[in-house]
């Protein structure tokens, strides 16, 4: 929390059991060891790390495992990742080992009757909005939240066997990640990252990026 906008905080190796939030600082997370003796562990009671209203490539995290977060389902919105949530942020994640992370379940709505669920958590990183560098990482083993409900929950006048889906990605979600609202400068990118042994929700495993978005 002392940390200023433009610092970097090094962190010497070891493993962290805490769910970080970064909001509106741009700083900069860096490990001295590396992933391979550095890890930020979620403890599966949130995502493990958060970072908001932040638009500057010099800030972000690098050098760390990212390991066993789980993201809050709900009903009224768009569940949490597991292991990174993005919000308006535009920054770099370099050298990153994402595993063992499980996406927020979209619920059936309560209370009101019409509503759709929102769209389910992704395992690894979740955007929304945001315009990040991910680089030289691993984003491995994790699995995206469940999003297929029976339309029938929601509008009981239908059949059952016509269903909603809206799964969680299990590696990379990028969602309205609009030309329009992209700031000048900011680009979204995926450079020499693994991606692999990710399991969908009930949808895609690897990389989803609905049509409103550009390519990756």
């Amino acid at each position: 929390n002392a940390a200023a906008a433009g610092d970097t905080v090094l962190v010497s190796p070891g493993v962290y059991v805490e769910n970080l939030v970064i909001n509106g600082k741009a700083i900069a997370l860096a490990s001295v060891g590396g992933p391979s003796v550095t890890t930020i562990d979620g403890g599966m009671v949130g995502a493990v790390v958060q970072i908001g209203s932040v638009q500057d490539y010099a800030a972000g995290l690098s050098g760390f495992t990212i390991e066993n977060g789980l993201g809050l389902s709900t009903s009224l919105g768009d569940p949490d990742p597991g292991g990174i949530r993005l919000s308006h942020a535009s920054v770099t994640i370099r050298n990153c080992r994402i595993r063992n992370c499980i996406g927020g379940d979209a619920l059936t709505p309560s209370g009101f009757p019409g509503s759709a669920p929102g769209q389910a958590g992704a395992g690894g990183i979740g955007m929304f909005q945001s315009f990040p560098r991910i680089e030289d990482c691993e984003i491995t083993g994790n699995q995206g939240g469940l999003g297929t409900i029976t339309l029938a929950q929601i509008f009981p006048t239908l059949p059952p066997q016509v269903v909603v889906s809206r799964p969680g990605t299990g590696g990379i979600h990028a969602r309205r990640v609009f030309f329009s609202a992209q700031p000048l400068g900011f680009e979204l990118s995926l450079k020499r990252c693994l991606i692999g042994g990710n399991s969908g929700g009930d949808g895609a495993g690897g990389v989803f990026t609905p049509q409103e978005q550009g390519g990756v």
